[in-house]
């Protein structure tokens, strides 16, 4: 507002779970970079006691609240970590 532009992709890479035979994610944290996504979800990997979790990285390719002219993609798709 009043000319301040708000930083929309702050939390890009998202780092969610999903237990091995569940359809459902659940959104653990998000991260700037994917460097510290992937260190997260390697430090969960390594910390996990309950190893029926799994966790994946997804990326913020299109923010859809932003008007068409504004959208921006990138080239590089969805991706799991592992």
């Amino acid at each position: 507002m009043f000319g301040k532009k708000e930083n929309v992709n702050a939390n890009r890479y998202i780092v969610m779970s999903k237990l091995d035979g569940q359809t459902t994610f659940y959104a653990q944290k998000g991260f700037a970079t994917r460097d510290d996504a992937d260190a997260y979800a390697k430090l969960m990997m390594k910390t996990e006691e309950y190893d029926r979790n799994k966790y994946y990285l997804f990326e913020q390719s299109v923010a859809y609240s932003l008007g068409e002219k504004d959208v921006v993609r990138t080239e590089e798709s969805f991706s799991t970590n592992g």
